[in-house]
């Protein structure tokens, strides 16, 4: 239909209606293009497996952007680092902060004994220190690809605002990410390590769902659409764990329900909107 014709089925009033309303490309005929949702899936808890690194090789060879959250010295840092350095791996520092109760819990931070970890009463002025110490440890030739941190554990600490500001001030001079885990209990304020690292500037993000706490393959794919249906809305973080064979398994097939474009991107039309698997590598905050 030309302008003309068009003018003519339509009064004036009608067509501004249609354009104020974002509906010009309707009266026009043409479909307004949908949405696009990001989504970034990470793993969590690399280094601490004998089968870390075939599982993220297997990540790798299905065309899964992979996405790893490395712990500092345990027994097999260095092989993680390695494939880092040379592969299409984006890291975070995986830094362990003390969480809830923890001896009461029975838990301990450090599996190595070294203490890498941040607790509830770290001095501030020791956070530099630390956070410097650990990056340096998962950083061989200062690698580009590790982009930040996330939390292991940490429910304690990431509810101390003297802290966070702390990790906040190391992460913002030296450019990096910050991912909230969000392991805080249903009883207690969330996203608090994420305000403070909104109010500070630091690019971050908080996990919107945990894909494993059962370790089957059938758990983590319906944990998967649960992740889609949140995707929907708004763009996410969800989080698994690199150790867990059930684990690469769901994600080895559920990358396959994507359509790569002639970029390379990975996109999934469901609907209201397409959902797009991306790499830490294009992370800008959320």
């Amino acid at each position: 239909m030309g302008i003309n014709k068009m003018s003519k089925e339509y009064s004036r009033r009608e067509i501004l209606s249609m354009l104020c309303a974002g509906g010009a490309s309707y009266a026009l005929g043409f479909k307004p293009s949908k949405p696009t949702h990001d989504i970034f899936i990470i793993l969590d808890d690399a280094g601490g497996s004998r089968e870390d690194a075939s599982n993220i090789q297997a990540l790798l060879k299905a065309g899964f952007p992979t996405n790893i959250a490395i712990m500092p010295d345990t027994p097999f840092t260095s092989q993680v680092v390695d494939l880092v350095a040379n592969e299409d791996i984006y890291a975070l520092l995986h830094q362990p902060m003390e969480p809830i109760k923890m001896r009461e819990r029975g838990l301990r931070i450090e599996e190595t004994g070294t203490d890498n970890g941040i607790y509830n009463t770290t001095p501030v002025e020791q956070v530099p220190e630390i956070l410097e110490r650990n990056f340096n440890l998962i950083r061989q030739d200062q690698l580009e690809n590790i982009v930040g941190m996330n939390n292991h554990m940490g429910s304690l600490v990431t509810q101390n605002p003297e802290l966070m500001g702390a990790v906040a001030d190391f992460l913002l001079e030296n450019d990096l990410i910050f991912i909230d885990s969000n392991t805080y209990p249903s009883s207690y304020p969330s996203e608090k390590a994420h305000n403070v690292m909104k109010t500070k500037g630091v690019r971050t993000g908080i996990n919107s769902t945990f894909l494993d706490n059962v370790q089957k393959r059938d758990y983590t794919l319906r944990r998967l659409k649960h992740m889609e249906r949140i995707a929907q809305e708004k763009s996410l973080i969800a989080i698994g764990h690199i150790a867990h064979p059930s684990t690469k398994d769901a994600l080895v097939e559920y990358v396959q329900s994507y359509e790569k474009t002639r970029s390379g991107e990975l996109i999934k039309d469901v609907g209201p909107c397409k959902l797009r698997l991306r790499s830490l590598r294009n992370f800008r905050g959320l």
